[in-house]
């Protein structure tokens, strides 16, 4: 019943007279109130997910010990790099001729991040010094663990380490200290530190060693011999530029200084 009325309904619409021009502006007319519904929907989303977003930022925020950690942890890794290339430029093409640029370029990371860390070249110097005088601090701590013998042993091998680079480069700090000298940098006087600290270490090395010295001034006499020696292999091998001579030298001084212990 329902289907023989319902094809009664469409053949009586099929006959009756209509104006296709209606037809056109009606199908537009649909048309357009679907893409306007379409429109309010997709900006109440919009909006909706805005909100969440905001209410999310609220509920979880970025100051988070985790999320803050994390950022440190990231800036701190960035910062690292950014001291061991200008670290790895000072040493092989001096202060003078590195630039920020090369800095960044060497550290992979974009020039503008670098002026958050550093702003000058001589904050780079003192990021450099800071960086070396907290890993000599970190070597000594660990060889004061060590029988005085063995820290000294430890020392020339840490000190005439990398043959290669030392014959091109020479001693990583004295280098570095000349080159400060040269640029009259402020930095100078905190580096020149370190150098008395390694001697300082050194004699009070050799103080451990009681039973074989005579009086305190053997060991501070011992303690420069020892430092000069290590240093003018470093400086000699780069003189030279001989890598051999690094190995050769430190196995001279490592005789005498085992003689020493008898």
């Amino acid at each position: 019943m329902f289907g023989e009325l319902h094809r009664q309904r469409l053949a009586d619409a099929a006959s009756a007279p209509c104006d296709p021009h209606d037809l056109v502006l009606e199908t537009h007319g649909q048309r357009l109130d679907r893409l306007k519904g379409a429109f309010k929907r997709r900006k109440a989303w919009t909006l909706r997910l805005s909100w969440l977003t905001l209410f999310r930022i609220v509920e979880e925020p970025s100051t988070s010990p985790k999320a803050a950690t994390k950022r440190s942890r990231k800036k701190a890794t960035k910062r690292q790099r950014l001291i061991r290339a200008a670290a790895e430029c000072f040493r092989e093409g001096g202060i003078r001729a590195t630039t920020i640029k090369i800095i960044a370029e060497r550290a992979d990371v974009p020039i503008g991040n670098v002026y958050y860390y550093f702003k000058t070249k001589e904050d780079f110097a003192s990021g450099v010094v800071a960086s070396v005088a907290s890993a000599a601090a970190k070597e000594q701590a660990r060889w004061g663990a060590l029988d005085a013998k063995e820290a000294l042993i430890a020392y020339v091998h840490s000190a005439l380490s990398s043959p290669a680079a030392l014959s091109r480069h020479g001693g990583g700090l004295e280098s570095l200290v000349c080159d400060l000298a040269r640029e009259s940098s402020p930095a100078l006087a905190a580096a020149r530190v370190l150098l008395i600290e390694e001697e300082k270490f050194v004699q009070r090395t050799f103080v451990r060693l009681n039973a074989q010295l005579e009086s305190p001034e053997r060991a501070e006499r011992l303690a420069q011999w020892l430092v000069t020696s290590v240093r003018g292999a470093r400086a000699h091998a780069q003189l030279m530029g001989d890598a051999h001579l690094v190995s050769s030298m430190r196995q001279q001084i490592l005789a005498q200084l085992r003689a020493r212990f008898r």
